[in-house]
């Protein structure tokens, strides 16, 4: 039994992956503590979870494919949180700074007001 992924979909997860892969190669290079690539990593991150996640509501996957699916969006939601620890946001006062992670958004996760925690 063969299953059709919508073009809109696939479309979806190459751009995402596409992406991740532009931003994994400039993590790579950077030294550990640039925001800016910690930054495009959250994001980067976030999106390809999001195009997994997407790609679970095909009808008709088998168990395997769903079960492959759910440990993808599992791995680069992980990934996605552990980026945005390295992210530092400055004070108020702009004399020190504190780092926070940094709450993302896609179609399938909710901010639950505590700064940084998520709730799938």
């Amino acid at each position: 039994m063969f299953t059709m992924v919508p073009a809109e979909l696939e479309t979806h997860w190459e751009t995402a992956y596409r992406g991740y892969c532009v931003a994994a190669r400039q993590a790579a290079a950077a030294p550990p503590d640039d925001q800016n690539v910690a930054r495009l990593m959250v994001s980067t991150s976030a999106e390809v979870a999001a195009a997994w996640r997407d790609l679970q509501d095909v009808p008709d996957l088998p168990w395997w494919a769903l079960a492959a699916l759910a440990a993808a969006v599992e791995a680069f939601e992980a990934q996605a949180r552990d980026w945005a620890l390295r992210v530092v946001e400055p004070t108020p006062d702009d004399t020190t700074t504190t780092p926070f992670p940094r709450p993302y958004r896609h179609s399938s996760t909710v901010d639950d007001g505590q700064r940084g925690r998520l709730i799938s």
